[in-house]
């Protein structure tokens, strides 16, 4: 337990130290589309190297695709959980065109400066970017930290991982200076992280949050053909309430093969 906890407070220190950094690169130094999605790259990269060598010094065998949460077992539960509670997204989003309007809800969602501003303008970089920052958000900020604090118990590594997300997934809000979303600390922060707790598989939450989840993933397409763009936001929402039903399903399904 306690080289779990070292090994976490140094992972969470260094991260501390490249968040923070890397989104003042990407929204105040770098001038592109393709400088943004590099520093982003390298980002992954760092955090990649940085658990490789942790894992190996912990358990002497190297790194592990399932210590961040990316396996097979576990895919479609956490991915039908994730999907179902991502609702709230595209129904907000829809709200905001029926009261607002459109173009307002485009604006809200460019409100990014840098080489950020330029990324959401690209549909195909958008989604690179956020597929991205899903990795980091849910595989290196949730999943990774938790495989290290796995002897602590729930009550106290929850909250305690809840917090030390919000501070590094709310780095992009502190280096703005805007401030910290609650939606997104209580859906991703929480209750996908609960869904990585009870599934083990971090990939379904990932998917979620760049399919239906994060919002300026796909303004690109509101810019390009506003129509696709709201059938696209009736799309998820019909695929999240499948998605509740079979996930309801699901559970049913795996409790009754556990009992028997």
């Amino acid at each position: 337990m306690y080289k779990g906890v070292v090994f976490a407070a140094i992972y969470y220190t260094l991260a501390i130290l490249v968040t923070y950094p890397y989104f003042f690169v990407l929204f105040y130094i770098s001038d592109s589309a393709i400088a943004g999605l590099a520093v982003s790259l390298l980002t992954v990269m760092v955090f990649t190297l940085t658990s490789f060598l942790m894992t190996r010094r912990i358990s002497g065998k190297g790194w592990y695709l399932k210590s961040i949460g990316f396996r097979k077992k576990g895919l479609i539960e956490s991915l039908l959980l994730a999907s179902a509670l991502s609702i709230f997204g595209p129904v907000a989003q829809l709200y905001t065109i029926s009261t607002s309007g459109l173009n307002s809800l485009i604006q809200g969602l460019l409100g990014y400066p840098g080489s950020l501003y330029l990324i959401l303008h690209s549909l195909p970089d958008s989604l690179l970017f956020f597929s991205m920052v899903g990795v980091l958000a849910f595989g290196f900020f949730q999943a990774f930290p938790y495989s290290l604090l796995n002897s602590v118990e729930d009550h106290l590594i929850i909250p305690l991982l809840v917090i030390l997300w919000a501070v590094l997934y709310g780095a992009a809000n502190i280096v703005m200076g805007t401030p910290l979303s609650l939606g997104d600390i209580g859906l991703f922060g929480v209750i996908f992280l609960l869904i990585y707790r009870h599934t083990g598989n971090s990939l379904g939450p990932i998917l979620a949050y760049v399919l239906l989840a994060e919002e300026p993933a796909w303004v690109a397409l509101a810019i390009m053909s506003p129509a696709t763009y709201i059938i696209s936001l009736y799309f998820k929402i019909m695929w999240s309430l499948v998605a509740a039903v079979a996930a309801i399903w699901w559970e049913l399904r795996l409790r009754k093969v556990n009992r028997s």
